[in-house]
Formats: structure tokens, C-alpha cells, sequence
């Protein structure tokens, strides 16, 4: 090959590139691409003890 025919390749695949950087992406909807959220635990909050609670444990 010469180094016209390679310019002009390369002149060919940069501009396929920019062309194809234009198109937006189309986003995929969660049920489209079958991925469930995984369901959220249930949040427990602690009593925090008190020293006396603690003491009584032991």
C-alpha cells in the first residue's frame, strides 16, 4: 500500500468516528435489559444501651 492509500484510509475511518459520535445513545429501560433492583433491607435502628443496661447484663 502506499502511503496515499493509507492516508485516505485513515482520512475514511476518522470521519466514520465523527460521524458516529453525533448519534446519541439510546438508554435502555431497566425492564429492556432484565435487571432488578434488589430490594432494600428494611432499616432496624438500635437502642442504644445505657452503662446501667449494660452493668445488668453482666
Amino acid at each position: 500500500m502506499s502511503d496515499e492509500d493509507k492516508q485516505a484510509l485513515i482520512e475514511k475511518l476518522e470521519e466514520r468516528k465523527r460521524q458516529l459520535g453525533l448519534k446519541p445513545k439510546k438508554k435502555k429501560s431497566m425492564k429492556k435489559l432484565g435487571v432488578k433492583g434488589k430490594p432494600k433491607k428494611p432499616k432496624v435502628s438500635k437502642k442504644l444501651k445505657t452503662k446501667e443496661e449494660r452493668e445488668q447484663e453482666k
